[in-house]
């Protein structure tokens, strides 16, 4: 019998035995809502207890308690809540009948403005009751605590949490998380607490860029993980808890807001986007309680839309040094990159709940979500060269074949017209559709002290990059020969970049090699959860109890490769310059861009191409372009693969109570893991076929590779929790968890992106890492919302998992890519040998609705964290110090203050991240580091009625780009600058 299954079998005998014997006593159950007298919402989490008998429970989502099996007669009955006073109410219980108490919390400084509706107040002693009620150490916060969100994405909002930093796009938009400095594939992120299918290609990183927040009520982050949630969250584990109707006090709500995002010419925006300033942003929501079927109140249904058209846009310079610490240090590779997109965002979610007995709880939840990029353009240009430096002969003059003048210095390069010296533009239009489905289905039965909970759920997703779906492609043009000089010297970020010798980079004319490459690929996933549980109260003098149940869950990820590719050839039908004319008439004249552009880097008025009138000209003249046979026929063998992931997961845990003030949860979990991944590989390169049909089934014809694993691990864990006092908490943790591999490490392949220029080789031997992870905090609770906590941990990883930068593509045809790519960077994936992250985290919230007068309107938050780590990655270095380790996030940190006060709504938030490193690689010239980056949001609003705010909000005011740097203790070589300028949010908002 394998481990699971003896798990689950002594569970079964366990719940067996505890039925028996509940069936056999004969005693009364008491039962009851617990609500806020001043909003009527009905508060989940509140502790209810009674303190002769030693017994405690606490209100579910729809603020509901219940205890079985109490004895006959009168009970003194105590309710807390944060925020609120203490109620005690002395209930009567009958034996072998159904009592009810319902109960009203009040509080002395509550203040409402009579049309004022549940916001921040609530919201944070929501999420604050949420936190001290936990057996283990998480962050919990309510959606609405620190007001509107730019983009409503729920990477926005957890950011703002202590040990929350965020992975960034290139137009400054929350694209995943990290926790704890780890990297966003090794966090666990669940929707009502199972996995969403996401359109990453063939990660485990979840994005929440296609995901409205508005459809959440609640997101927490468990940073020391019980048996009874997944294992693979070395980082930590994010559920995102969909909004619960059955505890509303009205029986019927509309909420809205309507606004637009505008990119203000308050501040430089980038070309493109100066063109395209403002997009709408618009969510409603409708919720309703029905009594149906003789019940009370016992049907909830919400519905809620989102439509957003969220444009972003970036401008970027990038520049590569020799490969030496050694200073000067000349530049040998420069680009600039001019980017504007619009992600179009339509969504519709659905909830029922439906309570068929007061113990019994059916919950539907579903959601469509389509997102699509129509309007994603990057415009770029790259001015490279050889890494070689020119002689200087006895005249003084440079000889040879040398690109670099020996002149150069730490500011100053410049570049010889010899015949690798080129300069590339590039335009590019990358847009896709993501279509979004999910479904669940949640079970809850209370049978007393025996409580029974199921899950089904679905979830797929499906996103096409074909010139149909807005895919488009890529047009790239080069001028070759070209003498050029960069100069640092008055601005690192915009360089002087000067031509000065060759082909005229400006002129249409000067390009004659072009290729365009049209995009027709796609992929899809889907995420299949099945899981039980099953708790058992013993009913002794403490609460103690025992909790068993499975999960099971099958990943699917595919893509489809289709991307066809050609070249250029003009009229004469002749690529280059034509034997017969001596003329070269390739050059960009049919795809110029309508509207005239500038680099707006300094480099003069480039000829972009339209990719647009790039794709007409291919259909309408098919006879001035030749189509790369070989690329067309290849792509669809090195873009298809597929992988499949089965996770079976037992666990059996327990819980009691000591004296009163000591908690403690203990239990193991065991998780059966079973992977198969299906692509193909290229055996060989076979430059020796010239037919590319025949030589691509030479290269793919038995190439096709299927890759098996499967291994079982078991992950245990003990929590503890003593309550010094009712304010005063200290909590310890001992936990592990598994970090898989990337699903792309599964099967063999060679990513090639062109715009960025670089090549993803696969290492299909990677293993899983594994983490042991130790806790302990104190929790300081004030009166009447506020929170004090500070806590350390540590992470002891093995076998874990880095990218690594394995060098530049080399020039020839025996560069191992069939002679193509020269000077794209290489980066694969390797296991280290062991890892150590030691960190502290410190944090504190609070309101001051306690202070006299005015001052009352203020609440402030802030929190820290530091990290210490080190890592061996399996080299002859050793291990290495804390700036080393990829993607480990040393420091971070959040400030906010906000006032409301009357009709006023204000609030002003600091994010700060540290400095990181970024890539690795085992040349410390080529290690890649992200510069510390401090943002500041705005926000300010006004409140005329429960039905009409205004609010006008903005991000990232003071304009603070992203930086990194190259070289190990070389800040002063800036490798790329990204400017995103601020955005302003405003709009109006209300519920009714």
């Amino acid at each position: 019998m394998n481990p699971i299954s003896r798990i689950l079998s002594w569970a079964s005998v366990c719940i067996a035995l505890v039925v028996s014997a509940l069936a056999q006593s004969s005693t009364g159950t008491l039962t009851g809502t617990v609500s806020n007298a001043a909003t009527g919402a009905q508060l989940e989490g509140a502790i209810v207890s009674i303190g002769a008998l030693g017994r405690q429970e606490l209100t579910d989502a729809t603020g509901r308690y219940r205890f079985a099996a109490l004895p006959a007669g009168e009970h003194r009955v105590e309710v807390s809540y944060t925020g609120l006073d203490v109620a005690r109410q002395t209930v009567s219980v009958t034996a072998d009948r159904a009592n009810t108490a319902n109960i009203e919390l009040v509080s002395g400084v509550y203040q409402l403005a009579q049309f004022t509706v549940t916001g921040e107040r609530e919201g944070s002693a929501a999420s604050i009751t949420r936190q001290r009620n936990a057996d283990n150490v998480k962050s919990v916060v309510s959606l609405d605590a620190f007001g509107n969100l730019a983009n409503e994405s729920p990477g926005e909002l957890l950011v703002r949490l202590p040990g929350v930093t965020p992975r960034v796009t290139d137009d400054g938009d929350v694209f995943a998380i990290y926790v704890r400095g780890t990297d966003s594939q090794l966090n666990s992120v669940t929707i009502d607490g199972n996995k969403m299918a996401t359109s990453g290609p063939l990660n485990r990183e979840f994005r929440f860029l296609n995901l409205s927040a508005s459809f959440f009520d609640e997101l927490e982050v468990v940073k020391a993980p019980t048996p009874d949630l997944d294992a693979d969250s070395i980082g930590g584990a994010v559920n995102m808890k969909t909004k619960s109707i059955l505890g509303m006090k009205e029986k019927r709500r509309f909420n809205y807001r309507i606004g637009a995002k505008w990119a203000s010419s308050f501040w430089e925006q980038t070309p493109t986007r100066e063109k395209h300033p403002i997009h709408p942003l618009t969510s409603l929501g409708y919720q309703e309680v029905f009594s149906v079927l003789g019940g009370e109140r016992n049907l909830g249904v919400s519905l809620g839309a989102f439509y957003s058209e969220n444009a972003s846009s970036f401008g970027n310079t990038i520049r590569d040094y020799a490969f030496s610490l050694a200073d000067p240090a000349y530049v040998y590779d420069y680009r600039t990159v001019d980017g504007y997109n619009v992600r179009t965002q339509r969504s519709i979610n659905a909830k029922v709940d439906y309570r068929l007995a007061p113990g019994t709880r059916l919950t539907f939840s579903g959601m469509i979500n389509d997102a699509f990029e129509s309007l994603g353009h990057t415009y770029s240009t790259r001015a490279f060269t050889s890494r070689t430096i020119a002689a200087i002969g006895a005249n003084g003059q440079p000889t040879g074949t040398g690109a670099i003048l020996p002149t150069f210095t730490d500011t100053f390069t410049e570049v010889r017209p010899v015949n690798n010296s080129i300069f590339e533009v590039t335009s590019g239009t990358s847009g896709f559709f993501d279509r979004q489905r999910r479904a669940q289905l949640d079970l809850e039965h209370d049978l007393g002290r025996l409580d029974l909970d199921g899950s089904l759920s679905w979830s797929r997703s499906r996103v096409a990059q074909s010139a149909d779906a807005g895919g488009g492609g890529s047009f790239v043009s080069d001028v070759r020969a070209v003498g050029w000089q960069i100069d640092l010297s008055q601005s690192e970020e915009f360089p002087a970049f000067t031509q000065t010798a060759g082909p005229d980079i400006t002129d249409p004319r000067s390009y004659g090699v072009s290729r365009y490459t049209r995009n027709n690929s796609g992929r899809r996933g889907q995420v299949y959860v099945m899981s039980g549980n099953a708790r058992y109260d013993l009913g002794l003098a403490q609460p103690t109890g025992v909790k068993g149940g499975f999960r099971w869950r099958r990943q699917e990820s595919a893509e489809n490769g289709g991307d066809r590719r050609w070249n250029f050839a003009g009229p004469d039908g002749v690529v280059g310059v034509n034997p017969a004319t001596g003329r070269n008439d390739d050059d960009l004249a049919p795809f110029l861009h309508p509207v005239e552009r500038t680099s707006g880097y300094r480099l003069g008025a480039i000829p972009f191409a339209h990719v647009g009138s790039v794709a007409r000209h291919l259909k309408e003249n098919p006879t001035h372009w030749r189509e790369d046979l070989y690329f067309g026929e290849s792509d669809p063998f090195l873009g298809t693969r597929e992988v499949a992931e089965e996770v079976t997961a037992g666990y059996l845990m327990a819980n009691t109570r000591i004296a009163r003030r000591l908690g403690v949860v203990a239990g193991v979990r065991v998780e059966r893991t079973e992977v198969e991944g299906e692509g193909w590989a290229r055996q060989r390169t076979r430059t020796d076929i010239t037919d590319p049909v025949a030589r691509v089934a030479a290269e793919f014809g038995n190439a096709r590779r299927t890759v098996r694993g499967n291994y079982t691990d078991t992950f245990p864990g003990v929590h503890v929790k003593y309550a010094f006092n009712k304010r005063l908490l200290a909590r310890a943790s001992w936990s592990t968890s598994i970090g898989r591999p990337a699903f792309t490490a599964l099967v063999p392949r060679e990513d090639v992106n062109l715009t960025a220029q670089t090549i993803t080789v696969n290492n299909p031997s990677l293993k899983p890492q594994y983490a042991d992870s130790y806790d302990a905090s104190l929790e300081y609770y004030f009166e009447p919302v506020g929170l004090l906590s500070a806590g350390v941990f540590q992470k002891d990883l093995r076998d874990f998992i880095f990218n690594d930068s394995g060098g530049v593509v080399g020039a020839g045809p025996d560069n191992g890519f069939g002679g193509e790519y020269a000077g794209y960077s290489i980066a694969t994936q390797g296991n280290g040998g062991r890892a150590r992250i030691r960190g502290f985290e410190l944090s504190y919230q609070q309101q001051f609705a306690f202070l006299p007068g005015w001052l009352a309107g203020f609440s402030g938050f802030a929190n820290y964290t530091y990290l210490t780590t080190e890592g061996d990655y399996g080299t002859s270095g050793g291990s290495r110090s804390a700036t080393q380790v990829q993607r480990f996030i040393p420091k971070s940190g959040n400030v906010g203050v906000s006032y409301n006060r009357g009709r006023l709504r204000s609030r002003a938030m600091v994010n700060y991240v540290g400095e990181h490193l970024f890539t690795f690689n085992a040349n410390p010239s080529r290690l890649r580091y992200k510069e510390a980056r401090t943002t500041v949001n705005l926000s300010l609003g006004w409140q005329f009625t429960r039905a009409l705010s205004v609010y006008c909000d903005t991000s990232n005011i003071f304009d603070e780009p992203q930086r990194y740097y190259i070289g190990l203790g070389k800040k002063d070589r800036l490798q790329s600058f990204v400017d995103n300028a601020p955005v302003i949010n405003f709009g109006v908002s209300g519920s009714f």
